[in-house]
């Protein structure tokens, strides 16, 4: 194994070497190229030319020759429009003007000289539209004219660069528009059939977005006005690029030049021209303004220093957001009514509804609540008596029935003091009653961004990028009806946390021309994110206020409560689970590559390499998570199996059932890891009309390791001397005794070569075809959500349940049990025994791979308009997916246990000698029920996997695309799409997807459908339109000042996307299968047509149609797939609509007024339906997932 320690002073004494001698150049993804051959008339090749190329806004030079085969290349240079100017003695100057350089791009301009004095010249202005002849990519470039034009509508966050992705064909974003906190931000979005949260982002020459998991940007973005361009590249990546699932995006700040130029800016959203929601009677109250202010140009210090002269220049940009509430319009969230936490369970009852007998012939009622006192075995089968039922016939009691007497004995006092906290719902009914409010409170993110470029002559040059930002905050108060609304912290019994995320990056740059065919890159880059959080409710002594017991600290936020029901999605009460908890990410970045112009060779070689490093600032979970359940109050039927209508989570916390729980004794710990990856790339110019490209990267990722070795993992084949040698246990790394002495426990492979090969063919000079395949990996995130891989260091005393609900993990009043609580460190292979550990096997770290291949015919039509049709196709194994997709090695029981067994059998308790039905004990004193026993690993609960390799995905696409460059004051693009991705449920990269499954023998198998973004028609619509009036314009081009003043200066632009609905997945409740399997999920079958026609989706079946599927029964699985094609969410329609008023101040400034309309037309786009079908809401629709009409209007001086 490559140690860190190692490579990283390898790289520091590069890094040193080349900073100290300054000779460093070279290619960047946030710059350009220019190549081309130069021949004569005849086409032979012209050797030594020499190529001047001129930035025409800064008049900065750079000089290359061509080869002997008339091939040049340039350096890297930054985006802007260029003049060519190619001299050789004998022949006339070949002069092109007007050259426009994009991000990443290669700009072909081949040059025919003619026989001439080279004082003679032959001048041409370069074509606007220039269709790409000199590699294979499928990529597309927005503009700083679609950034300066188009609306850019703010949610509850700033104006996110990467909001413009909406408008690029094979992008699919989180649904419905981003994430509503990011309206249109990349989060949990992915790019041609990659998974989720994969996407790798660069800025200014180096890798840009979260480290530590999903190298997203919305919590990082620069600022909004800051951005010249941005590119996207959809296929066929040169070797250059790795460490992705589906794509680049590439953004490239703007730079200074020699006038000085800007603008000042204030956004307001105005709340009395917003649209309510469609399931809300009044607007949400917010506020929204967004002010800032850019310039740049040369550096200059009156009779000190001259910018212009020594061609400094910069570029600076401070950006500040105020933003207070703002909500979807939704009713989401579920509450128990006031009577279910007074003990009134009569509303749950349906006497109608006999679901069988128990063991004493008494009839069992649906919603029945039963009395855990009362728990015994009648004949070695368990029974219990209902409350206010006859415990002789089981026949209801009038009045009586399904109530919990307000002085049972078994009443918690800590859930009293509780129930007296959690708000009555928002409108009648047990399910989604009460309303989502605000997920963001408040946030007031400030960002400043700097840039400077400096040219030292015409051999080398450096650019530094420098992002800092800070975002205070009160976040995700929505699933608590009261919203983060409170005067008291010590009532209030909801999630919400404060955050202050700062983040600092630094992208420095070096170019250097060695000679005029040989080239020099290289980037130093180095970015901290940091996010403290800490709970609303932290304050108050909770312990002491509640009563709780068995904790070692008394700090962090009310408790953790979960309500699981099978039938109501109650929401959970407390703090988050890690909400306390604080994350740091640093990340030092270098890379460097070398280009040499030979023959008709171009050939280039990099190194790129990453350190990065995770310490943790916070402690979460430190006053408990309690996991409330039906099953303790749930009824049996005779053959001993637990009835899953019966019961509610809500009667088991009154009488302090826990069902199970944990909390934490919190470790600090600081991982590192790396990633290094060389690769060269050859850019051949096999003729003057083909190119081919040839590439090979390699990429390794090291295992994630704790600067002091304290991590820990479940091992399978360790004996565990607290369940009698039984194989699996808890091993540790690091030095010392009972540790293994390993630096970690991933052993990543070495075989990840990626070979990319490409071709482009020019048929005349306005069609090409381009096409390639190649093998390209993905990057495993050092997840923050990820399970506890430091067990022992940490501690997290936990309370199991292995008797189904028979008796509870513990009573509440009474706390955790001693015995479980051991203080770290604790270096003791049994201490997650009854808990469910962490399992960090060898091969999470072996990393993702993607078959990438694709074909694209381009076609220019007149000066200003490109077609293109482009097949894109991606095939993804290794993807990082969740523990279930391994099967019976998830802890769970072979099928075929229901059939030998039965359920009665399966849920009856052993007795720490024996086991009932001569099922063999797995160690002596193990008291868990027979389903329990029969797991391949009976010390252990569920496994925690935080990422194994056994996903797989097939993506298929065709896009349509039209690009008008700007003429006559029009730019647009509009682009169809038609596409299919296929997979087995690996949707995420922080292999984060929540799908189980039911059949454990098929592992990933059983997962195999269509993706929960599978979207097989898109269309998307991006444009901006300059009116043809007033001075200067094509009607009343002679207007004076005052009639100018009305006529001039409008423009309306557009953002349009039109997406066809997603698949569901319809699951039901699990029963037998999830009871005594231990899978998850289980799935009806498909009996007939799953939509309903009642016209009304805010009805139960209002949308589906329950008689579409059927209960497979108990111990049967269903044949629904997990996503069904034939059964897709609503289709989204979105239009935002921009349209502005430029207003001539002087000669230099400006003022221009913007309106900016998110939503026109107040679409309302339907959340998902209801989708489980044993919920008596199956198929109804209970909030809206999108934001209605929102208008901001904007205010700008510019210069």
């Amino acid at each position: 194994m490559i140690r860190p320690s190692t490579v990283f002073s390898c790289v520091l004494t590069v890094s040193l070497a080349l900073v100290l001698t300054v000779r460093v150049f070279g290619q960047g993804q946030d710059r350009g190229v220019i190549t081309g051959l130069v021949t004569d008339n005849s086409g032979a090749a012209v050797p030594d030319a020499q190529i001047t190329i001129t930035n025409e806004a800064t008049q900065d030079k750079t000089v290359v020759t061509s080869s002997s085969a008339g091939n040049y290349n340039s350096p890297p240079l930054i985006l802007g429009t260029y003049r060519v100017q190619i001299e050789k003695a004998g022949f006339k100057t070949f002069v092109r003007t007007g050259v426009p350089l994009a991000s990443g791009a290669t700009y072909r301009l081949d040059a025919a000289l003619d026989v001439g004095s080279a004082t003679a010249s032959v001048e041409v202005q370069a074509s606007v539209v220039d269709i790409n002849v000199s590699n294979p990519e499928v990529s597309s470039i927005l503009s700083g004219k679609y950034y300066h034009d188009l609306p850019a509508v703010m949610g509850s966050d700033i104006r996110l660069a990467e909001s413009l992705l909406n408008v690029q064909p094979g992008y699919v974003p989180m649904r419905p528009n981003g994430d509503p906190i990011f309206r249109g931000s990349q989060f949990m979005s992915r790019m041609n059939g990659g998974q989720t949260m994969a996407m790798e982002n660069y800025l200014d020459g180096a890798s840009f977005g979260s480290a530590i998991d999903h190298n997203n940007t919305q919590e990082r973005s620069v600022p909004y006005d800051s951005v010249q361009e941005m590119k996207i590249i959809d296929s066929n990546f040169s070797a250059q690029y790795g460490r992705t699932s589906g794509g680049f995006v590439e953004y490239t700040t703007k730079s200074g030049t020699n006038t000085f130029h800007g603008a000042a800016y204030d956004y307001y959203n105005y709340q009395g021209l917003n649209a309510k929601g469609e399931l809300v009677s009044a607007v949400s109250p917010q506020h929204k303004e967004n002010w800032g202010f850019a310039a740049g140009g040369p550096i200059a210090i009156p009779k000190v220093y001259d910018g212009r002269k020594h061609e400094t220049f910069f570029f600076v940009n401070l950006d500040d957001l105020h933003f207070k509430q703002g909500a979807l319009p939704s009713f989401g969230n579920t509450n128990p009514i006031p009577a279910f936490l007074q003990g009134n369970f009569s509303q749950l009852l349906n006497t109608s509804s006999v679901l069988g007998t128990d063991a004493l012939g008494r009839p069992i009622y649906s919603g029945e609540i039963y009395n855990p006192s009362t728990t015994r075995n009648v004949g070695g089968v368990p029974v219990r008596d209902g409350y206010g039922f006859d415990p002789v016939t089981g026949l209801p009691i009038a009045g009586a029935a399904n109530i919990i007497p307000a002085n049972d004995p078994l009443r918690s006092g800590i859930a009293s003091k509780l129930a007296a906290l959690i708000p009555a719902p928002d409108r009648p009914g047990l399910t989604n009653n009460s309303f989502v409010p605000s997920g963001n409170k408040y946030i007031n993110p400030k960002t400043l961004f700097v840039r400077v470029d400096q040219s030292l002559g015409t051999s080398l040059k450096m650019s530094t990028s420098v992002n800092a930002n800070t975002r205070p905050s009160l976040r995700q108060c929505a699933s608590f009806s009261q919203g983060c609304n409170f005067s008291d912290p010590s009532k209030y019994f909801g999630e919400g946390f404060y955050q202050d995320i700062t983040t600092r990056t630094v992208h420095q740059q070096f170019n250097w021309i060695i000679r005029q065919n040989l080239y020099n890159h290289t980037t130093l880059s180095f970015d901290r994110w940091v996010l403290p959080a800490r709970p609303v409710s932290q304050g108050p002594d909770w312990v002491s206020q509640l009563g709780l017991k068995g904790l070692v600290s008394s700090e962090g936020g009310a408790p953790r409560v979960y309500l699981n029901s099978p039938t109501i999605p109650y929401s959970h009460y407390g703090e988050s689970d890690r909400v306390a908890e604080g994350d740091i990410a640093n990340r030092w970045q270098f890379l460097d590559d070398i280009t040499w112009v030979k023959s008709r060779h171009t050939i280039t070689a990099g190194f790129e390499y990453r350190h990065h490093q995770f310490p943790t600032i916070g402690d979460g979970n430190v006053t408990g998570t309690y996991n409330f359940s039906n099953n303790e109050t749930a009824g049996y039927h005779a053959n001993g199996a637990p009835e899953t209508f019966t019961g509610d989570p809500v009667a088991s916390f009154l009488l302090g059932q826990v069902d199970k729980a944990n909390f934490n004794v919190n470790y600090r710990h600081l991982q590192n890891e790396q990633y290094i990856s060389p690769w060269v790339n050859d850019n051949l110019k096999v003729t003057k009309n083909l190119t081919l490209t040839l590439g090979l990267r390699f990429d390794y990722q090291g295992c994630l390791s704790d600067s002091r070795g304290n991590q820990s993992t479940f091992d399978p084949s360790t004996p565990n001397p607290g369940a009698g040698g039984h194989l699996g246990a808890i091993i540790f790394a690091g030095k010392g005794a009972g540790r293994t002495g390993k630096t970690c426990f991933e052993q990543p492979s070495k075989d990840a070569w990626g070979p990319r090969i490409g071709f482009a063919y020019r048929i005349d000079d306005k069609t090409s075809v381009r096409g390639g395949y190649g093998i390209y990996y993905g990057g495993i995130p050092a997840n923050q959500f990820e399970g506890n891989r430091e067990l022992g260091f940490s501690t997290n005393p936990t309370v199991p349940n292995f008797t189904n609900g028979f008796a509870p993990a513990f009573y509440w009043d009474n706390g955790f049990p001693a015995s479980v609580v051991k203080l770290p460190p604790s270096i003791d292979p049994t201490i997650a025994n009854g808990q469910g550990p962490t399992w960090i096997t060898k091969d999470s770290k072996n990393l993702p791979r993607y078959q990438n291949y694709s074909l694209t015919i381009e076609r220019q039509v007149g000066a200003r308009l490109l077609l293109s049709g482009s097949y894109i196709g991606n095939h993804g194994t290794r993807l990082p997916s969740n523990g279930p997709t391994l099967g019976l090695l998830d802890n769970m029981n072979n099928p075929s246990v229901l059939s030998t067994y039965g359920p009665g059998l399966l849920g009856s308790l052993c007795n720490g000698t024996t086991c009932p039905g001569s099922v063999p004990i797995p160690y002596a004193g193990f008291t868990g029920d027979v389903a329990q026993a029969l797991r391949p690993w009976p010390q252990y609960t569920d496994l925690s996997v935080p990422s194994v390799p056994t996903g797989y995905s097939t993506y298929n696409s065709f896009s349509l695309k039209a690009e008008k460059r700007f003429s006559a004051g029009l730019i647009g693009r509009v682009a169809y799409t038609v596409s299919k991705l296929i997979g087995s449920g690996a949707e995420d990269v922080l292999a984060g997807d929540t799908s189980g499954i039911q059949n454990p023998l098929l592992g990933s198998q059983d997962r195999r459908s269509l993706s929960r973004d599978d979207l097989p028609h898109s269309v998307i619509i991006a444009w901006s339109y300059e009116f043809p009036f007033g001075k200067g314009r094509k009607f009343a081009g002679n207007a004076s000042r005052p009639l100018d003043t009305v006529l001039g200066g409008w423009n309306i632009a557009a953002t349009q996307r039109y997406d066809a609905g997603r698949p569901l997945s319809i699951t039901m409740g699990c029963g037998d299968i999830c009871d005594f399997l231990f899978s998850n999920l289980k799935r009806p079958n498909v009996v007939g047509p799953g939509y309903s026609h009642t016209g009304n989706v805010l009805q139960p079946g209002g949308y589906l149609s329950k008689a579409g599927w059927a209960d497979p029964g108990s111990d049967s699985f269903g044949n629904a797939p997990l996503r069904d094609g034939h059964v897709r969410s609503f289709p989204y329609n979105n239009e935002d609509v921009s349209l502005a008023k430029r207003f001539t101040l002087t000669e230099r400034y400006s003022m221009r007024f913007e309106s900016q309309f998110g939503n026109i037309f107040n679409r309302h786009l339907w959340c998902d339906p209801d989708t489980n079908w044993s919920s008596p809401t199956f198929g109804e629709v209970f909030g809206q997932c999108d934001q209605p009409r929102s208008i901001q209007f904007g205010l700008r001086v510019e210069f």
